[in-house]
């Protein structure tokens, strides 16, 4: 059996992850725009949605007084872990192009809001 409050602490991490991004990102936008797309970055990289499962599944066994189904839980957390691998990836991709935009002289960054910014 599988210990919920376990699985709610994964999704209070999660929770917590994701506000602190936000934070991160606030004083940023307007004002740093490369800071801003690097926060930004970390907040697509969180998926809230996941910590949201993970209660509701949890919440479905409390009602019942049985533990959550491990099998259940686990591919939850494998399908959340590839959502942010594949979320990271693409906004590391994101990230080396508009380096590469600046590093470049592309002052205002045409290249790269063409590619990215549609």
């Amino acid at each position: 059996m599988i210990d919920a409050s376990k699985v709610l602490a994964v999704a209070d991490e999660i929770e917590a992850a994701e506000t602190e991004a936000m934070r991160d990102f606030a004083p940023r936008d307007g004002a740093d725009p490369i800071g801003a797309a690097y926060a930004a970055g970390s907040v697509d990289a969180i998926d809230g949605g996941w910590a949201k499962q993970l209660r509701a599944a949890c919440g479905r066994d409390a009602a019942s007084d049985a533990s959550p189904d491990p099998r259940d839980v686990a591919h939850m957390l494998d399908m959340a872990a590839f959502e942010i691998a594949k979320t990271s990836i693409a906004v590391s991709d994101m990230l080396s192009d508009l380096a590469w935009s600046v590093k470049s002289g592309d002052r205002d960054l045409s290249g790269f809001k063409e590619r990215w910014l549609k």
